[in-house]
């Protein structure tokens, strides 16, 4: 995050964008920099990266977001996944579902 000008690896001409599952330590909520290429988001997982998916047999919640929902998402924090770095975070490392939806961010954004 310091000096993300000078430390933006090769081939990021964009921001870094820091997904924050949920809050972490009090003193530390959220992560935060001063430098106007880093920007942090609390991301809410159930209504920016999951939704509920059905094949007219069973319906299944908590399903991995389709295209036009991540659309959605990405406009709504300013992302552009071809420029910017963007990196899920736990917040609270300690809560196993934090670290979980960290995953399902990174899975999520990748499929």
């Amino acid at each position: 995050m310091a000096d993300w000008a000078a430390n933006r690896p090769a081939g990021i001409e964009g921001d870094l964008v820091i997904l924050q599952i949920a809050p972490g330590a009090e003193e530390t909520a959220y992560l935060r920099s001063s430098d106007p290429g880093v920007r942090t988001h609390a991301l809410a997982v159930g209504r920016d990266m999951q939704a509920t998916r059905g094949n007219n047999v069973i319906v299944t919640q908590s399903m991995v977001a389709d295209g036009e929902q991540m659309d959605a998402t990405l406009n709504m924090y300013g992302i552009a996944p071809t420029r910017h770095m963007v990196v899920g975070a736990p917040g609270n490392s300690v809560i196993p579902s934090n670290v979980f939806n960290a995953g399902r961010c990174w899975f999520t954004l990748r499929y």
